[in-house]
């Protein structure tokens, strides 16, 4: 595969492709990852898939899509928006049928380890709604500390030295 621009042990992160659309939408528009992306039912389509693509470009963000190595199979995604020079802010999406099986927690590390070497980044945040237990215990679990909360979410934060 010729996109693979990261890897780790059972996952290859892709360049986010058009080619992926279909996957991509239906895992946005399954209700169990719905509810822990925004609080407004939303579907998502085509042209909005489109619009992130053209965002991450212009502000020269980070968009991966996880493919499991073994079977080529679609993972979900994993965003790295950058805040400033040396803090970024992670964004992962799993589908929910590939979930149980430590995706996110190779996927963050892996990521997190690129952080550190490849873009001297000194903090990662990452942000979670509140009733989304398993991120939060991914994310404690990786390193991952809480910043601060509102009403319905938590910013948590990872220090990063090279």
């Amino acid at each position: 595969m010729d996109d693979i621009i990261l890897c780790s042990e059972r996952i290859n992160f892709i360049k986010k492709t058009e080619t992926l659309i279909p996957e991509y939408i239906d895992m946005m528009n399954d209700k169990n990852i719905n509810k822990f992306l925004s609080r407004e039912d939303r579907i998502y389509s085509e042209e909005d898939f489109e619009n992130i693509l053209l965002i991450n470009k212009l502000l020269d963000n980070y968009y991966f899509s996880l493919i499991d190595k073994k079977t080529n199979f679609y993972l979900g995604d994993l965003e790295l928006i950058r805040l400033n020079q040396d803090i970024y802010e992670i964004n992962i999406v799993i589908k929910r049928k590939m979930q149980d099986k430590h995706y996110a927690t190779e996927a963050l590390n892996r990521i997190i380890l690129f952080c550190k070497d490849q873009l001297e980044v000194s903090e990662i945040n990452i942000t979670v709604f509140k009733e989304n237990e398993k991120a939060i215990h991914i994310y404690k679990k990786i390193g991952f500390k809480n910043d601060f909360e509102t009403q319905d979410s938590i910013k948590m934060k990872k220090i990063v030295k090279k």
